[in-house]
């Protein structure tokens, strides 16, 4: 389990992520015991990274941003995350093809959404990766978040997910 300035830190990054959340949704996202996200939430406020409103259940991003370059600042799993999918990107880049966020979430199953969510804003932040949104050439409304390394930023190689959009270049 996490300690409570490793929840801390968590707790400030997922108000990064989500800033309209209320207090009660990134309490679901992290699903630790109530006890110890009341206590991470005191912390990151005498930390401050956040502000809490109790009246309106809301948790605001105070100035004191988190430091994304120290590694592994929400404990070992967070490193261990950040490195799986670290190596999944470059695998798939090393065959010219970028990692989806939806595959990264089904090939982590177990790994709670909110660790992979973070783990990527973290990479992206520290300039690890970047993300790029796709649309489905055949549904425009389906859009798609995709993963690649920073020299091939650009190269949308998450096309390559899209059948149809396969199909119609090669005739």
């Amino acid at each position: 389990m996490p300690t409570t300035q490793e929840i801390a830190r968590q707790i400030t990054m997922l108000v990064e992520i989500s800033p309209l959340s209320t207090t009660s949704e990134i309490a679901q996202m992290l699903a630790y015991p109530p006890l110890f996200t009341i206590n991470g939430i005191a912390a990151a406020v005498q930390a401050g990274y956040i502000t809490q409103d109790r009246k309106k259940d809301m948790l605001t991003l105070s100035m004191n941003k988190l430091d994304y370059t120290q590694g592994a600042i929400f404990g070992e799993t967070d490193a261990r995350v950040r490195e799986e999918i670290m190596q999944a990107v470059e695998r798939a880049n090393s065959k010219q093809d970028d990692q989806s966020v939806d595959q990264l979430k089904l090939w982590a199953l177990g790994v709670p959404s909110s660790a992979i969510d973070m783990a990527l804003h973290a990479l992206a932040k520290m300039g690890a990766v970047v993300r790029y949104t796709l649309e489905d050439p055949q549904d425009p409304e389906s859009k798609y978040e995709f993963i690649t390394l920073p020299d091939n930023k650009g190269k949308d190689w998450g096309y390559k997910q899209f059948k149809t959009l396969e199909k119609k270049k090669k005739k």
